[in-house]
């Protein structure tokens, strides 16, 4: 009951409740929980849903995979479990977060949810520089994230790249 009241406040508890008591295959309170983990900050594990989208995206992510489980035959519903359905049903919505995004970086927050974004700051020997930019680059095969950042005492910009996964 404690993680519904969360998503209340988020979004719009009636549709998805409506929406979920539909049908008979998946479990409501999974869905709302993946919802409440990637909607709220942990620990070390910050949103990258903004909060703009998470009425929008819960209604289309929630729909989107009702749709894809009413394509399921009886058998690929015996075999699929709970980690798989949780699993196809966060590919969904990171895909609709994606689309609902309104800046590249937001697209990259969504796409890398783990890894430092426009604002953070990073220290280094007494040195502290802000994140200012971040942009990913083709490099061949590879994807690069390009983070530009600029030093907190003496306002230069430097940047560096890595290999994205």
């Amino acid at each position: 009951m404690a993680m519904m009241i969360l998503l209340c406040k988020i979004t719009n508890m009636n549709t998805i409740q409506a929406q979920l008591a539909n049908q008979q295959y998946v479990d409501p309170d999974m869905v709302i929980t993946a919802l409440n983990f990637w909607y709220t900050n942990h620990d070390e594990i910050r949103s990258p849903i903004p909060d703009y989208m998470k009425e929008p995206l819960s209604d289309r992510a929630i729909r989107k995979f009702l749709e894809w489980t009413q394509k399921l035959n009886d058998q690929a519903k015996k075999e699929i479990n709970d980690e798989i359905l949780l699993e196809r049903f966060e590919e969904i919505l990171f895909a609709e977060a994606k689309e609902l995004a309104q800046s590249e970086d937001e697209k990259i927050t969504i796409q890398y949810p783990f890894l430092m974004r426009v604002g953070d700051r990073v220290s280094k020997d007494d040195m502290e520089s802000i994140i200012v930019k971040r942009e990913i680059e083709k490099d061949g095969d590879s994807q690069l994230l390009v983070v530009t950042f600029k030093n907190t005492l003496t306002n230069n910009e430097w940047t560096t790249s890595f290999e994205l996964p």
